[in-house]
């Protein structure tokens, strides 16, 4: 997948199968040797395909998941619309920086500072970096969906 992406075939690398072989990694391994020393490739194509199978159904999950979420998120506030649009760039960027959602969302330094504020507040996002100025903020429930493995 991540050559695909590389070849500018995938806009993502949707699928992460390095988790997979990573589970599975002494069968990895003993598949790859299976091929080089006795040319088994059919058990090898199958395990590949097991592996794109099931971090298909993984990735899909974790869609469906960041949906809901986000849909969560933005019922919170009906009426701010630029609440809502820091939201939508949070689940582009899971760690917020002001300047950058000001750039990100087209909206007003203050308006992008509220929206912070009232993100801060209700713990959809908190700050990793303890500082007065230039201050750093993570959305833990968006990272915890799309590191889990």
């Amino acid at each position: 997948m991540l050559q695909l992406y590389q070849a500018n075939l995938l806009s993502e690398p949707y699928l992460y199968l390095s988790a997979y072989f990573n589970h599975y990694r002494s069968e990895y391994f003993d598949r790859l040797l299976a091929v080089s020393q006795q040319g088994e490739w059919e058990s090898w194509i199958t395990f590949v395909l097991n592996a794109v199978a099931e971090q298909a159904i993984d990735a899909y999950q974790c869609g469906v998941e960041l949906v809901s979420l986000r849909e969560n998120y933005r019922s919170r506030f009906p009426n701010s619309p630029a609440v809502r649009d820091v939201i939508d760039h949070l689940f582009e960027a899971p760690y917020l920086q002001a300047p950058r959602a000001i750039d990100a969302t087209g909206r007003s330094r203050q308006a992008v500072y509220d929206a912070v504020k009232k993100l801060s507040t209700e713990a959809i996002i908190v700050e990793v970096t303890d500082k007065d100025r230039n201050k750093v903020y993570k959305a833990p429930d968006i990272l915890a969906l799309v590191e889990s493995p």
